[in-house]
């Protein structure tokens, strides 16, 4: 590919053949990613993007998130998140995603916060980034505009119901079971979801997930690891048969109605 690379006329016009392979090569990346878990082959493919269409802010901030999420090379990703939200400010995606990493790997709140209220403001109708956010809220001890965050996620991923959708759920799942609540209603979505597939790749939720090992039992703490393994790899979901929780649970339709929260208006969770 390299080779192919240094016969290409320089030009950084949108038609040259530099840009067009490019764009072939960061979506060959993503495929890496997610459909073969080949990510050092799909980091190839991100960094020679990069070179042939530098500056470009979706090929940084996939790099950004492939760093992140599946090979760990924390630094780097800092890095790269930063370098796409500048080369791109109007884009919601990058700010939200970002946003996630400062969230659940930099435990930046304060940070965090300012990109996802620019994604918001980019992005007001997109599921995930409702549900995104909807994670800090749980984490900053505003359960009611995590539960108001989610019930939305959850209204604009239905008509198209994938992977997006598994993040209020999760969500609202979680805001349950901190309030003593049955969170069979969600369980039984998530449920309904995965027989219905999506697509499963890597994904964090690290602070979330510490959070509820701090503030709910054992087994409770260990059904979500599980379900948030599951979503990352269609392989483990038969694990979740393993807590009563979910076993129990049965399939629940997305238009049926999650339960009614705790009005948690002046009330705050240590973190």
């Amino acid at each position: 590919m390299r080779e192919l690379v240094s016969k290409l006329p320089a030009s950084t016009s949108p038609s040259s053949g530099r840009h067009w392979l490019a764009g072939l090569l960061n979506q060959r990346a993503i495929d890496l990613k997610d459909h073969f878990a080949e990510y050092e082959a799909a980091r190839q493919c991100y960094e020679l993007s990069l070179e042939l269409r530098p500056g470009d802010a979706t090929t940084c901030c996939n790099l950004a998130l492939l760093l992140w999420s599946c090979i760990e090379v924390l630094a780097t990703a800092g890095e790269r998140f930063e370098e796409a939200s500048k080369l791109d400010p109007s884009n919601g995606h990058i700010h939200s995603t970002y946003a996630l990493f400062l969230t659940h790997t930099r435990h930046k709140p304060d940070l965090a916060i300012q990109h996802f209220e620019l994604s918001m403001e980019l992005m007001p109708s997109e599921g995930y980034v409702c549900g995104n956010f909807a994670t800090w809220h749980i984490l900053n001890g505003n359960m009611n505009k995590a539960w108001e965050l989610a019930k939305e996620a959850m209204r604009l991923c239905r008509p198209r119901p994938g992977r997006t959708m598994v993040r209020p759920l999760l969500c609202a799942a979680a805001i349950l079971i901190l309030e003593h609540r049955d969170p069979s209603v969600p369980l039984g979505q998530l449920k309904t979801l995965f027989d219905r597939g999506i697509d499963h790749v890597a994904w964090i939720v690290t602070a979330l997930l510490d959070e509820l090992d701090r503030r709910v039992t054992p087994e409770e703490s260990k059904l979500f690891r599980a379900i948030s393994a599951a979503i990352a790899d269609e392989g483990k979901i038969s694990d979740l048969d393993a807590f009563p929780l979910w076993k129990e649970a049965p399939p629940v339709p997305f238009d049926c109605d999650w339960p009614k929260t705790i009005d948690y208006s002046s009330a705050r969770f240590t973190t």
